[in-house]
């Protein structure tokens, strides 16, 4: 029997399997690209921030190859240092790094940044001193500076291994200027000061930065005239700005600038400063007579002699520094014991505390250790083996809970031939080596020690038995000279005691401390000047 039921009818759907494959390629297609561009982009993104980097981290480097090469001790830029701010001679030192892929852009060697047709032109010198240099500072047509705007003649070139090589380092120069109250946009500036402006230098006085007082030289790094009212006048050293400019083969470019300055030497107020107590005893003389560029002695009959300071040759006496400055009590000398000085207020200068109109104690002295140890020679160091001789520093010391123990014959340095007197110039002998000699804790010299430069002992110091010394004893407690048998304790340039004294500091056995500046300007620490502020340029 047939079936009676009718055909379902059904629509056709041959393609549509294709049409839904292309549609879905199609979407893993864009899906690709997309991902493709992305991946592009972010290549793209990295290699930019990668060559950002480069370039920052290039300018960085020049920084800290001009700020290397213009410590105080060693520094050979210091010669070509700027000595005046712009537009004054030689007020603008470039310090430039060409490399082998600069030898094919026009104008590009030599480098002058100061002419605006080199392609690494210097864009940031009018803005920062285009007034002094009274040139128009239009940005359509940049000016060219000179020898007359203060550029220096003797630019100096990079010391980087690589230069005119194709690795050089990607930064092309760094200008050195001095700093001027307003040169950095962060003016120097308290109550009663000048106007901020581009045309008063600042000074570093080891602390802070500070405008540059009336009577010292530009530079601020040469002695004054005496402040008014004053017994002496700080030793100041010129704050530089550093601006570096990097760029990329791929021209990626970056500005960097920092502010730096050489601490200046310390100088003492006496030849012996404590803030405790002074018991005076024995065979002792302290003279704040400054044996730099004084010649003293005693003149006349001999039962009536005087002692007498007279100028050495070329130089001027300084009579202001004290014999002995404390803030506690000193005591009164006895016949054995000659403490002369030169100052207005006599030889001795007590009860310094900021009461009764007397000035407060000026010195922070574990603020100075902390300064003066790092970079030290530590007494507690392992000794090389073999040891070199002659032996110039003390090592292999056990310190166990803060006492050294006794020492005997130990040098850290080698001073000027005692006697006769040491040299009367910061550059002495050749038999001299100047040191900064760290003691960590307690010590006993004994036995005729002898040092050059900067002796810092982290606790108590006895000297016992002699020691001949040509720099600064930096003594955080108590100081005891007690002398011994045939042995003297000589020392030129200061001796300063007694933050964390409980005793009295003690001066006696035949002890002979001078004053000494040179001795004191002497022992600056060969360490690159202090970054005081870093901070990216954007132009």
């Amino acid at each position: 029997m047939k079936n009676s039921q009718p055909k379902q009818y059904r629509a056709p759907e041959r393609g549509i399997a294709m049409i839904t494959a292309l549609f879905a390629l199609l979407i893993l297609s864009a899906l690709a690209v997309g991902m493709m561009y992305m991946a592009t982009t972010d290549t793209q993104i990295n290699a930019n921030y990668k060559e950002s980097e480069q370039s920052y981290w290039a300018a960085r480097a020049g920084l800290e190859e001009v700020r290397a090469r213009l410590m105080t001790v060693g520094g050979d830029l210091l010669p070509s240092a700027p000595a005046a701010l712009p537009p004054g001679a030689n007020s603008v030192l470039y310090v430039v790094n060409p490399s082998l892929q600069d030898a094919g852009i026009s104008h590009a060697l030599p480098m002058a940044p100061w002419d605006p047709a080199n392609v690494y032109y210097d864009t940031t010198l009018c803005s920062a001193f285009g007034i002094q240099m009274t040139v128009a500072c239009n940005p359509a047509t940049p000016p060219s500076f000179s020898t007359a705007n203060g550029i220096n003649s003797a630019t100096s070139n990079s010391i980087n291994p690589f230069i005119n090589q194709a690795n050089a380092l990607s930064y092309k120069w760094v200008r050195v200027t001095l700093k001027a109250n307003n040169s950095s946009g962060f003016p120097v500036q308290a109550a009663g000061d000048p106007v901020p402006n581009n045309t008063t230098p600042i000074c570093w006085d080891g602390q802070q930065q500070l405008i540059k007082p009336a009577n010292y030289p530009v530079k601020c790094d040469s002695t004054p005239a005496l402040l008014p009212g004053t017994a002496d006048s700080p030793l100041l050293t010129p704050v530089y700005i550093l601006t570096s400019y990097a760029v990329t083969p791929t021209g990626s470019a970056r500005f960097a600038q920092m502010e730096i300055a050489n601490n200046p030497p310390f100088i003492t107020n006496a030849a012996v400063d404590s803030i405790d107590n002074v018991v005076l005893n024995g065979s002792l003389t302290v003279d704040g007579y400054d044996n730099c560029n004084c010649s003293c002695g005693l003149q006349g009959p001999k039962n009536n002699q005087v002692y007498v300071c007279v100028d050495r040759a070329g130089m001027t006496c300084d009579r202001s520094k004290y014999a002995i400055f404390a803030q506690g009590n000193v005591q009164n000398p006895g016949p054995s014991e000659q403490i002369t000085g030169g100052n207005a207020g006599g030889p001795i200068s007590e009860g310094n505390d900021g009461t009764n109109g007397k000035p407060a104690f000026p010195y922070d002295i574990n603020a100075l250790i902390n300064t003066y140890k790092n970079g030290a020679l530590d007494v507690t160091k392992a000794c090389p083996s073999p040891q070199t001789s002659p032996v110039t520093s003390p090592c292999g010391w056990s310190c166990s809970s803060g006492d050294c123990g006794t020492h005997s014959n130990a040098t850290a340095g080698v001073p000027p031939t005692f006697p006769p007197s040491p040299p009367a110039a910061p550059v002495g002998p050749p038999d001299m080596s100047t040191q900064v000699t760290y003691v960590p804790g307690n010590v006993q010299l004994t036995s005729g020690a002898t040092g050059n430069g900067i002796l810092i002992v982290d606790g108590d110091l006895d000297i016992h038995g002699g020691l001949e010394f040509y720099g600064l004893i930096l003594v955080k407690g108590d100081i005891k000279f007690t002398g011994g048998g045939s042995n003297a304790t000589n020392i030129y340039g200061a001796v300063l005691a007694g933050q964390e004294s409980y005793v009295d500091n003690t001066l006696g056995g035949s002890a002979v401390i001078h004053f000494d500046s040179c001795a004191l300007r002497h022992n600056q620490v060969p360490s690159p000047p202090k970054m005081m502020a870093f901070r990216e340029l954007t132009f």
